[in-house]
């Protein structure tokens, strides 16, 4: 009985171990996963032989960066680059998914998400939420996030086609980031197609009073203003 009560016990730990184990690595459980990350896959015939050799040499260098630091935040982004490349857009996904879940609040990897799934896989509930993650994560950087708003902003205009959306989108991108010239081209370019001319002036003359000397702002504004 004692025997009985001993062997239960170490059954008992070891399964606390390697439960334990596996939460502390979640690639533990998926060595298939992890393993895929550093597989060199060809999958673009169209690539030239110096095109994939260039592509092997920058996928060696960022392998051997992860070697030293395994959460060297540019070679992973690189990796990622390269799989979608060869066209292995898995690939692609599963190292851009593992550095969004090892630095959450990062902007470029739910960006690079964003367009894996709305143009190369096809799922735009996923690309939404990657975009939006995107603009979300880089609400705040210093130098402002209007790269990320006008992704998600041609991701509802040209993906999904919801005009709504996308002139919210380009509002808010404008609230938060008031001196962006790109951001306010694109919004007088939005209502210009929409007929509304004197809402489009508006946003090219607000855009011109911050950057005078834009050349292509004051060309807009006096073709629009012959009209």
């Amino acid at each position: 009985m004692k025997k009985n009560i001993i062997f239960i016990a170490i059954i008992g730990l070891l399964v606390f171990g390697a439960a334990f184990y596996f939460w502390k690595n979640p690639f533990a459980s998926q060595p298939e996963r992890k393993n895929n990350f550093f597989e060199f896959n060809n999958y673009n015939s169209g690539l030239t032989e110096k095109q994939v050799n260039e592509l092997l040499a920058t996928f060696t260098a960022t392998k051997q960066a992860l070697a030293s630091n395994p959460e060297d935040f540019d070679a992973w982004l690189s990796l990622g680059g390269v799989k979608k490349t060869l066209r292995d857009y898995q690939g692609a996904e599963e190292i851009w998914l593992h550095l969004s879940e090892i630095r959450p609040v990062n902007s470029l990897s739910f960006n690079n998400l964003g367009d894996l799934y709305a143009n190369f896989l096809k799922d735009d509930v996923k690309a939404e939420a990657a975009f939006r993650t995107a603009v979300a994560n880089s609400k705040n950087d210093p130098g402002g996030n209007d790269i990320f708003v006008r992704n998600l902003y041609e991701f509802y205009l040209y993906n999904l086609k919801n005009n709504d959306l996308a002139i919210k989108t380009l509002e808010d991108g404008i609230a938060n980031n008031p001196k962006s010239t790109q951001l306010l081209a694109l919004a007088a370019d939005f209502y210009f197609k929409a007929g509304d001319r004197k809402k489009a002036l508006e946003y090219y003359n607000k855009a011109l009073i911050i950057n005078p000397a834009n050349d292509a702002i004051k060309a807009e504004i006096n073709r629009l203003n012959k009209l």
